[in-house]
């Protein structure tokens, strides 16, 4: 039989009796301050998972834990691509001037204007995982042109891009694809080595 323990707060759990047997620490977010409050209280831990996919909040506090335990850390890289995916192509939709439309909706207002087309536009890349390459079919369904910028070479997906720059090209590459496209996703991870990867050299 398992338990499941929840809550917001130290003082929250702290209520639970069963609280030093816990072995599985699930984090949904919010306050990273409080696995560090907590950490005194479960040292039974075998197994730390984020439900978000990015950890660059949490991952500063676990390593700065006393005790020097070795444990764990998994996420939920990919459960969230999707949405992203869409999301990217809404933004990019949004430059068909739908506040322009709505705008109008509400003045009762025809006003003629000549939208742009994603079709035949290029979107870049900067990262190509999971997010990155559940985001480019649904470009190409619009009939843009793919650009990747990423680390590795021959890594799965890059046949979903129509021209492939890597990181250890230079600064160059980067700039190349920037060049050439009309619109940039980037889908890094978050952390000290991707901070400002799209800002100005």
């Amino acid at each position: 039989t398992s338990t499941c323990l929840v809550g917001n707060s130290l003082a929250e759990f702290e209520g639970f009796q069963t609280l030093p047997d816990v072995e599985i620490l699930v984090f949904a977010g919010g306050e990273t301050a409080v696995v560090a409050d907590l950490w005194p209280h479960i040292t039974k831990v075998k197994w730390i998972h984020s439900l978000a996919a990015g950890v660059e909040s949490l991952v500063p506090v676990i390593n700065s834990l006393p005790g020097g335990r070795e444990i764990p850390l998994t996420n939920a890289k990919g459960a969230y691509s999707r949405y992203l995916a869409e999301y990217s192509l809404a933004a990019m939709l949004h430059f068909k001037q739908i506040p322009r439309l709505q705008s109008n909706r509400v003045t009762k207002t025809w006003d003629k204007f000549i939208m742009n087309e994603l079709h035949g536009q290029t979107v870049g890349f900067i990262g190509f995982g999971d997010i990155a390459q559940c985001t480019a079919p649904l470009c190409k369904a619009f009939g843009m042109r793919i650009l990747a910028w990423r680390n590795s070479r021959g890594a799965p997906g890059e046949e979903l891009a129509d021209e492939v720059f890597y990181s250890s090209d230079g600064l160059s590459a980067k700039q190349e694809l920037f060049r050439q496209s009309d619109y940039v996703v980037c889908t890094l991870p978050g952390g000290a080595a991707t901070y400002h990867c799209c800002a100005a050299p």
